[in-house]
C-alpha cells in the first residue's frame, strides 16, 4: 500500500505543477504503466548525483531562517522536497537533516507539518501565483468522519491549504485509501 499511496500523491503533485515540472529522485521501484505518468520523471539517482549546482537547488526546511517568497523563483531552478515538512511533536525524526548537511540554500514554509503534495501546492502558490506565505489560508489537523454511528474520526496531523469551500485540499484518492485502511476489526488484533 505504501508505494501506491506515494504514487497517488505524485499524481496529485503533477496536477498541481503540470507536466515536465516534477522530478522524483532516489526512486528504486519499477513503474508499471509508465504511460500513465507522462510528464513525470522518476530516476534512481540522488539529487547529489545530477551535477546541478547546489546554489540553484532550494531545500524546503522548516528550520530555515528565511521564508519562501515569490522572488525565489528567480533565484532557484529546483525546489527540493524531502518527505513530510515540519514537525508534529518532539518525537518526530527530522527527515530533512539528511539533506540539510549537504549545504543547499533553504527556505521555510512555516513550522507546522505538511504532506509533500501540500508543500508543493503551497510553493506553487507562492512562486507562480505570487501569494506571500502569510496570505495563504490553511486548515490545521483536519478531522474526517469515519463512522457516523460510533462518531470515530480520522485526524490528519498535518497542515493543508484551505479550499474555496473551507475544506482542506487533500488528495481524495489518498483520503479514500486511508479511510479504507482505517476500516479494520479491533477484535481481530492479537
Amino acid at each position: 500500500m505504501k508505494i501506491y499511496k506515494f504514487l497517488l500523491e505524485y499524481e496529485n503533485m503533477l496536477k498541481i505543477v503540470g507536466e515536465g515540472n516534477l522530478l522524483i529522485t532516489n526512486f528504486p521501484h519499477k513503474i508499471e504503466n509508465p504511460e500513465k505518468w507522462k510528464g513525470l520523471s522518476f530516476i534512481k539517482e540522488s539529487i547529489n548525483d545530477l551535477n546541478i549546482p547546489f546554489e540553484k537547488i532550494c531545500l524546503l526546511d522548516s528550520e530555515a531562517s528565511e521564508e519562501m517568497c515569490p522572488g525565489d523563483i528567480e533565484k532557484f531552478d529546483y525546489f527540493l522536497f524531502g518527505g513530510i515538512l515540519g514537525n508534529v511533536d518532539e518525537f518526530d525524526f527530522d527527515r530533512t537533516s539528511v539533506l540539510r548537511v549537504k549545504g543547499f540554500p533553504t527556505r521555510s514554509l512555516g513550522s507546522m507539518q505538511m504532506t509533500t503534495d501540500t508543500a508543493v501546492r503551497v510553493s506553487k502558490m507562492i512562486l507562480v501565483d505570487e501569494m506571500p506565505f502569510p496570505t495563504i489560508p490553511f486548515v490545521d489537523r483536519p478531522e474526517f468522519p469515519m463512522d457516523e454511528e460510533s462518531g470515530e474520526k480520522l485526524v490528519m496531523n498535518f497542515r493543508y491549504v484551505k479550499g474555496e469551500n473551507g475544506e482542506p485540499l487533500i488528495c481524495p484518492d489518498v483520503l479514500k485509501l486511508l479511510k479504507e485502511d482505517f476500516d479494520f476489526n479491533l477484535e481481530s488484533l492479537e
